[in-house]
């Protein structure tokens, strides 16, 4: 049985821990970056066009996207959403949206391959974390797809890490570090003690890998593929 740092935004660390305990280990949670909302250019437009039921589709590379839209007043439409995830096309289900594709791959690439093999899929929108850039809008725009993306919320760093977290990683009583972004692992280099340096990190991705290894950490784990599943795998790998 080991002990496993979760650094998620508090709501999804509660329910990445409780997958954790359910594999028999203990999780302790310290998140290091929080979800906030905003209220970008383009909102008011966007919500009033879904309240004429303008948009075709929505779609949500993340499971923050569907319950922050719905919580900043915006309709489902159709209720079509094409997900990035099992994950994310859970919640988009539980806040009303029918009918949900979802990318086999679990990342952006898997998913815009998935909107571009659908036929007249526009207009679509996308509703995305500010960091997520305006990248897939971009290729679906090149492919003859209308979509429109929409900053809807930020991932900031907290302004304070846990200490009892702290505390258990200056006296090696975490058995790794799982880090779903390559905001998290700069983040949490920012707070970690110096021990923590030559702990295993649990990545969700290559990318993230790449970034903690910048910053100084020199024992990565990257997961086969970026999905929540696979990240989690890599206790078996680590502990073996």
């Amino acid at each position: 049985m080991g002990t496993w740092l979760v650094t998620r935004p508090i709501a999804d660390a509660q329910r990445f821990a409780r997958r954790i305990r359910a594999r028999g280990h203990r999780a302790v949670i310290a998140p290091v970056l929080e979800i906030v909302l905003l209220s970008p250019p383009g909102l008011g437009e966007a919500l009033a066009q879904s309240d004429k039921n303008f948009w075709r589709g929505f779609i949500f590379t993340s499971a923050n996207a569907p319950r922050l839209w719905r919580q900043a007043g915006g309709q489902v439409g159709d209720g079509l959403a094409f997900t990035v995830g099992t994950r994310t096309a859970l919640v988009a289900r539980k806040a009303g949206w029918t009918t949900i594709h979802t990318a086999d791959g679990g990342d952006a690439t898997s998913l815009t391959r998935l909107i571009i093999a659908q036929p007249d899929s526009g207009p679509l929108l996308h509703v995305r974390n500010r960091a997520a850039g305006p990248g897939l809008v971009d290729i679906l725009g090149a492919h003859g797809i209308s979509a429109t993306g929409l900053d809807l919320y930020d991932a900031r760093p907290v302004e304070s890490f846990s200490m009892r977290a702290w505390y258990k990683l200056n006296h090696g009583k975490i058995d790794g570090v799982f880090l779903f972004s390559i905001q998290s692992a700069y983040t949490f280099a920012r707070f970690a003690p110096e021990r923590a340096l030559s702990m295993p990190l649990l990545c969700l991705s290559d990318a993230v890998a790449k970034a903690a290894t910048q910053v100084g950490f020199h024992n990565t784990f990257a997961a086969t593929h970026p999905t929540a599943e696979a990240v989690l795998a890599l206790i078996d790998r680590v502990g073996s």
